[in-house]
């Protein structure tokens, strides 16, 4: 995921100033580095969003956080998740995306253990979201090599057989999946899941976060079986720099009119 390092300030008046001229319905807050929410930006949100009508959702902490991590750290670590989702729903967020955890040096000799503390973590975040009344917990799928525990559709569909009972969707994030095995693999067997979804583009050979359409992922596909599935979340864009991410909108607006037509 690329980071822009931009005053806050910036990142509201760039809301203001293009949701209406570019007809967005959400902003997704990455609340990692320069953008932790706080009260004061929590109100700047809201403030931009009732001139502008948009939703939120948030990119939960990830930098240092690992959700499959064992006993005592899970608890230290879903201490900190847990603010995070009071943030989020203060905010108003509609989705809370967290990253699955991955193999540390420790569980890669014990995948088990990793596993069965990710299932943890995740319904305990998906009960705490449902005290709270919102934001819904949306796991987003990573791209290999990395020793993420989510990132092939086997381990999604193990996972989400696992969380059955609870309110859990799949963000899919389609730069992932070309990695992975590739776009039409995973929305043949995992669609069902999808409830939010992150779009960038690459080559198939690295997470390069391209403009859309500057790559090889086959965007009238996905448009066609997002579709098909009736899918009525959210399509954010995550690009290197705000000019890739309005162009990536106006390349998706057009294959989404022509699938519409």
């Amino acid at each position: 995921m690329p980071f822009i390092k931009r005053q806050f300030n910036d990142i509201v008046k760039a809301i203001e100033n293009t949701s209406e001229s570019l007809e967005l319905d959400c902003w997704e807050i990455i609340e990692e580095g320069f953008h932790f929410l706080n009260l004061e930006r929590i109100k700047m949100l809201k403030d931009a969003a009732s001139t502008s009508k948009i939703s939120f959702t948030v990119h939960a902490p990830f930098a240092s956080i690992n959700l499959a991590s064992p006993e005592p750290l899970q608890s230290v670590l879903l201490d900190f998740m847990d603010k995070s989702l009071e943030r989020s729903h203060a905010l108003g967020a509609k989705v809370f995306v967290i990253h699955p955890g991955l193999l540390s040096p420790f569980t890669i000799h014990f995948p088990e253990i990793a596993w069965e503390s990710l299932v943890a973590s995740i319904k305990h975040l998906a009960k705490f979201s449902e005290n709270l009344g919102s934001p819904r917990i949306a796991v987003e799928n990573m791209a290999p090599p990395y020793p993420f525990l989510i990132s092939q559709f086997s381990e999604i569909e193990r996972l989400f057989q696992e969380l059955e009972n609870f309110n859990v969707g799949l963000c899919l994030d389609v730069g992932h999946v070309k990695k992975a095995g590739g776009e039409k693999t995973f929305i043949r067997d995992v669609g069902r899941r999808i409830t939010h979804v992150h779009a960038h583009d690459n080559s198939g050979e690295s997470d390069a976060h391209l403009q859309i359409g500057k790559g090889v992922i086959d965007w009238g596909y996905i448009v066609h079986s997002l579709k098909k599935l009736n899918f009525d979340g959210y399509m954010v864009i995550e690009n290197n720099t705000l000019e890739d991410a309005y162009n990536s909108v106006y390349y998706l607006k057009s294959l989404i009119s022509q699938s519409f037509s």
